[in-house]
């Protein structure tokens, strides 16, 4: 019986880490098409649902170190966004949005875990980063 939950266990440990290698993949090849100057709204909402799901699979396996990393990727990659004043005002209040969420998300998870000043640190740092009017 032994045997067989650790090759279960290390089963689900390998199609961890393949699907965190497949995702990451594709959060990078996003993260590319984000760089681009005539980059769409589209590749943005991209961008933001790759992050999601990277985020929630390390989430769903336990790996709160890397989604809180894919979180404060998105989370800075967004403030980036709102600040380039290359960007369409759409864009910049696209990612403004998708900023506050990912804001949401990571406080969600340092008040989960007990850590109110990461969260308030975070939250602090957002307002200093971020214009009042976009």
């Amino acid at each position: 019986m032994e045997t067989s939950i650790k090759a279960w266990l290390l089963s689900k440990i390998d199609e961890y880490k393949f699907g965190l290698r497949d995702a990451t993949v594709d959060f990078y090849m996003a993260e590319t098409a984000l760089r681009r100057p005539e980059c769409s709204l589209n590749h943005l909402k991209h961008y933001n649902n790759v992050s999601l799901a990277l985020a929630n699979l390390c989430l769903e396996n336990g790996d709160d170190e890397s989604y809180l990393l894919a979180l404060s990727k998105l989370h800075n990659r967004m403030i980036i966004e709102i600040n380039n004043s290359q960007r369409c005002q759409l864009f910049r209040a696209q990612s403004y949005h998708f900023a506050r969420y990912s804001l949401t998300l990571i406080c969600q998870k340092y008040s989960m875990e007990g850590v109110w000043e990461k969260a308030n640190a975070l939250q602090q740092d957002f307002a200093k980063r971020v214009p009042f009017q976009l």
